[in-house]
């Protein structure tokens, strides 16, 4: 090593040391302090990137779980709106079977008082026409006893059948009233109309020609009938409307049977 180069060291190690001394205690502090707080900073970054990462894969999971989730309600709402259509349908069932007859499945004696009084109101509200169809099987006892009740059951169902057949119009309401008694209750018609019904009902029965060995007026099942109309006024009881109808019905069996009796609107029929 020459001469030169050993003095261009020396002089540049002097340099460095004279930098060095250049710096105080406390500019050291600093920069050590800056260089840390760097590295906690570059550190909280690094966690910060990671934490960023977690949360966007959580966001994800959260997206799949909320369409999930969505789908699921959706599932369980279709399946409530199918659960509630099958209750209210039950529910309706229930109500229907409640008001029918099981055996002629026609309406029953239940369905009949509450149609009778809700169409009685309407009658006296508007003054209109009301009518009532008191109908008995003739001898259905004998029949019963001579047949045996099965055949008696089916007897009823025909009979059912037949006197629903001869009324025409939606609104004519046609129930078992009870054992062998049918009624017919018939609104917003002229009393001409309504015997004529009454008699298509008598003569359906008679032309089915049902056997019946036991009847004491006829080879075959017969009906009477006993029919009634009247315009209510307000405060007559619906109860002697049917009492009516109940004394005509009395008195076409004790003309005969197989026959039926009808009322002039004014008039009212009392038994002696």
């Amino acid at each position: 090593m020459t001469k030169k180069n050993l003095t261009s060291e020396k002089g540049g190690v002097e340099l460095k040391q004279k930098g060095q001394s250049m710096l105080s205690k406390e500019e050291d502090e600093s920069i050590t302090i800056l260089i840390e707080e760097n590295l906690k900073l570059s550190t909280q970054i690094d966690n910060l990137t990671l934490d960023n990462k977690r949360l966007q894969g959580n966001i994800v999971k959260l997206t799949q779980e909320k369409e999930d989730l969505e789908i699921l309600v959706e599932a369980i709402s279709d399946h409530s709106e199918q659960l509630n259509d099958d209750l209210m349908a039950k529910v309706e069932l229930a109500q229907r079977d409640a008001l029918t007859d099981a055996l002629t499945l026609i309406p029953n004696r239940r369905f009949f008082d509450q149609h009778l009084e809700m169409e009685w109101h309407r009658a006296t509200r508007i003054k209109s026409v009301i009518s009532i169809l008191m109908i008995d099987i003739d001898f259905f006892k004998h029949y019963n006893d001579y047949y045996g009740h099965l055949k008696g059951d089916e007897c009823l169902r025909e009979v059912a059948g037949l006197i629903n057949s001869a009324c025409h119009r939606e609104t004519d309401f046609i129930a078992r009233y009870g054992g062998e008694e049918f009624a017919v209750v018939i609104s917003d018609t002229e009393q001409a109309g309504v015997i004529k019904v009454a008699e298509r009902i008598v003569e359906n029965v008679v032309a089915a020609k049902i056997p019946h060995a036991a009847s004491q007026i006829s080879a075959y099942v017969t009906i009477s009938l006993g029919c009634f109309s009247k315009i209510p006024l307000s405060g007559e009881d619906v109860f002697d409307f049917i009492h009516e109808s109940d004394c005509l019905l009395y008195l076409a069996k004790q003309n005969g049977r197989n026959r039926l009796i009808h009322s002039p609107i004014t008039s009212k029929v009392k038994l002696k």
